[in-house]
């Protein structure tokens, strides 16, 4: 994906993936969630990062949908031209979590 379409995708512009942001969100409070119970034995900055996503999800879907459109699995089914799975999202948003929230 060119800078452009990455913007296309992150604005709900892509015609294959209109629900994009939504996906982020859904996946962003999963995430969140499951740390917040202690799931993947998350520090005490993690759990307090993921309690700031809860408290202003807007934010962490732009700060994730950005780590989405650059991920290289991402762009391969947007490149193809087909709509992106709340599960594919659901694995970019698990593996940078613990990198986004861990400082």
């Amino acid at each position: 994906m060119t800078y452009t379409q990455k913007v296309q995708l992150i604005n709900n512009v892509n015609s294959n993936n209109q629900n994009f942001r939504q996906q982020i969100e859904a996946a962003v409070a999963k995430q969140a969630i499951y740390m917040l119970d202690g799931g993947g034995s998350p520090t005490a900055a993690m759990k307090t990062h993921a309690l700031m996503a809860l408290s202003n999800p807007a934010a962490e879907v732009n700060r994730f949908a950005w780590y989405c459109a650059f991920d290289g699995n991402v762009e391969s089914v947007v490149n193809g031209g087909s709509t992106l799975t709340d599960a594919q999202i659901q694995t970019v948003i698990d593996a940078k979590a613990s990198i986004a929230w861990a400082i």
